[in-house]
Formats: structure tokens, sequence, C-alpha cells
């Protein structure tokens, strides 16, 4: 049968009106999921009685991991780490199980400011110690060498990134550190070539460099007679060093950047509170000194300390290229705080000594060596490990030496998996 006219019209109108009823939905679908709503109804007989809340608001959740292991957990249901998982608002625990790695256990709060995490997660495989077929009283790393002191000994052994045995040269020299000795105010180097001791120099015609106050900063050699770098020539300050240490330079006028830590190289400051600062941090990426516990601003002349409510005392200030670490006190407690954006993380001490304490970050994820244990620490965890216990432990380029039974050891940190 053939339509009217006025049938197809009003065919035409309602096919055009389903259609922008569909596609207003769509849209109003398509907004409340940018705006992390999503439409949820219970259509369960028991919750017929019941209040229900059709938009409920989500975040989204991609865990990657460098291993895969056997199980991840969240909030104790099985997570697909190949997924974008969608999740409600609220407070998540995450747990990562394999019988080789060490376990992972961290929560995650999701609030308005965070509706997506997404995060590598490194994962760590048990330590394992090896030998070191030497025993050594100090160990110091040199390039891509190694120098073992034994006081038994008066030799040095060199040793390779493989800890082979190169060679030996008598140590009849007060070591300053890195490559570099001294005696009777004359400054030494050792020359990887010829296994031999020499004087340092910086041009044919000084064949020797007097220096009663030597120190390696850096690896680089600094005379604290003159208050100048001796063997880097490159550095060109306008004003002479006041203070110098393996984190900052500071003249009368500005503080320059002496580590490879964060992206910045220099500040002026007008603050005359600080006068001999430890480091530069950076919390809300605003520039703090911290000296004697307590940070301050350097860029306000009415020489103001930067207040945060919760710390009494800083102890140490370390800043990574994304986060800032403080060493604090709070009455009897010790404490460390993770500064990441908007996010911190904070854990108990308990009974170590800070001035012991260094602190290192290897994959993201925090180390903390006391002398006499590691601990392993990772972010919004609710444990902190201890990988390795015993006496007299050092760390270099995140590698642990240490001794045991009158022998030595090493224990690597970081991982290649």
């Amino acid at each position: 049968m053939i339509k009217t006219y006025k049938e197809e019209i009003y065919s035409r109108r309602n096919k055009n009106a389903i259609f922008r009823f569909f596609v207003f939905c769509f849209s109003c679908i398509l907004y409340l999921f940018f705006q992390w709503f999503y439409i949820k109804l219970n259509v369960e007989i028991d919750s017929w009685n019941k209040i229900q809340t059709i938009l409920k608001q989500f975040w989204i959740v991609n865990i990657r991991t460098n291993i895969n292991p056997d199980n991840i957990f969240i909030n104790w249901k099985s997570y697909n780490i190949w997924n974008k998982q969608i999740m409600d608002y609220g407070t998540y625990k995450v747990e990562i199980y394999w019988k080789k790695l060490i376990p992972v256990t961290f929560d995650i709060l999701i609030n308005k400011d965070y509706p997506i995490f997404f995060e590598t997660i490194n994962l760590f495989n048990k330590f394992q110690y090896k030998k070191f077929n030497t025993n050594f009283d100090k160990i110091y790393k040199v390039d891509d060498h190694y120098f073992v002191f034994q006081k038994n000994s008066n030799l040095i052994e060199v040793y390779d990134n493989n800890f082979i045995l190169l060679k030996m040269f008598p140590n009849n020299f007060l070591y300053i550190g890195d490559k570099y000795f001294s005696n009777n105010w004359v400054i030494y180097y050792y020359d990887y070539y010829t296994n031999n001791i020499k004087p340092f120099s910086i041009k044919d015609w000084l064949w020797k460099i007097y220096c009663s106050n030597p120190r390696v900063i850096n690896t680089k050699l600094f005379c604290d007679d003159s208050m100048t770098y001796i063997d880097d020539t490159n550095i060109k300050l306008e004003n002479p060093i006041l203070t110098i240490n393996e984190n900052i330079i500071k003249t009368i006028t500005t503080i320059y950047n002496n580590s490879n830590q964060w992206n910045w190289s220099s500040y002026d400051y007008k603050n005359t509170l600080i006068n001999d600062p430890s480091n530069i941090i950076h919390i809300d990426n605003i520039p703090l000194a911290l000296e004697d516990g307590f940070l301050s601003y350097l860029d306000n002349s009415k020489n103001i300390k930067f207040i945060l409510p919760e710390i009494q005392i800083i102890k140490q200030a370390i800043d990574y290229w994304d986060e800032t670490l403080l060493l604090w006190l709070k009455w009897s407690e010790k404490l460390f705080e993770i500064i990441s954006g908007k996010k911190r993380y904070s854990w108990n001490l308990w009974n170590i000594n800070f001035s012991k304490l260094s602190v290192f970050k290897i994959k993201g994820v925090y180390f903390f060596n006391t002398g006499n244990n590691i601990y392993l620490y990772y972010k919004g965890s609710s444990q902190i490990f201890s990988i390795l216990s015993w006496d007299d432990i050092k760390v270099i380029d995140n590698i642990a030496f240490f001794k045991k039974n009158w022998n030595s050891y090493y224990l690597g940190l970081a991982q290649d998996n």
C-alpha cells in the first residue's frame, strides 16, 4: 500500500525523533563518562526496597609489572595486568605474589583528584648474596674499578666490575677518594695503565699540586685551603665558593646544583637565614634550603621559614626527579615521608640512627641502609622488608658489601629482570 504524503512526513519525523533521542542519550552517557560517572542499576529483588544511586563515580586501574607474577589481587579479587579495569571510588589493597619474588602489598586511595591509577611496579626477586674472593676492610668504587684495602696488608687491590683481581700496588699514601691520594701536601693519582701512583698535575709545567686539606666531591678534586676545584677548570662561577658539598655550591648570591638530582641548575637567594645549607629540595615546585633541621625560602627577603606542621626537625632531605624524601623527627618518633605531587607516603623507622642512615632509589623503589640492615619500601606499602641483616653494610652503586664469618660478600640490589 502506497503511503500518503502526511504518513510519509510523520514517519520521517518519528525516525528523526528516535535518532535525536539516541544521540542525546549517547551524548549524556559520553559526558558522564568524561566526568568519571557511569550508570549502575541493581535489578536484584533484594535491592528493590533500598534506595539506589543510579550514577556512580569510577576510576581506571592500569597496573604493569616488569615480571609477570602468578597472582595480582585487588581487594582479594584476581586482577589481569593486560586489562584496564574500571572500578568505583574508594580505597583498595593491591597484593602481588610469586614464589620467587618479594611480595608487594600497597594501598590505593582514589578521589576526584586521582581518577586514574597507572603505574609500573618493579618487582624484585628474592635477593641472594655472593662471596667476594678477598677479605676487605674498606672498599671504594673508582670509575669502573674497585679499590680494596686490608689492614693486614700494605697493598691496595684493584678489581673490575665482575670482581676479578686486576692489579695490586703498595699503599704508602693517604687515600682521599676516587683515584686520588696525598702525601706531605702533594696530590697523587692512580694511573690504570702503568699501575703506579703518580703526582697529579693539570699542566705540563706544574708537575705537583699542593693542598693540606684536599677532598673529593662527586669524583672532582677540591682543595679546602683555597676553596677551589683542582681538577676541573670548566667550572666558572661569578663569586668565590663559600659552602660546598655533594648537593650544592653556595656563593654570596647564588646556590648551584652540584648533584645529578632534579632538573635545576642554580637559584639566586636573598634570605639571610641561609648560611650553610646542606641541600636544596622542592615541595610543590618551590625551591627550599635545608639547614639545621629547617626549610627556608630562597627568594623571600623577609627571612621566613617554610613550615610543615606535622614535622618537628628534618634530619635529611633528598630530591629525586619526581619525588622528595624527608627524614624527620616528631618528638621521640623517627619517620620518613615521600612527597610525590599531592600524594604523601610515610613510615616509622623506630630506633634507627639517622646519622648512619643512607637512602637510595632503584627502579622507583626505596632502599634504606642503616649500617646493619637494608630495608626495601614500596610507596603506599603496609610493609617494609628487611632484605639483608648484618654488621657494617656498605652500599656502592647499588651493590651491598658486607663481612660475615670472616669472609666478604656482595649483593646486587639493581636486578636485571
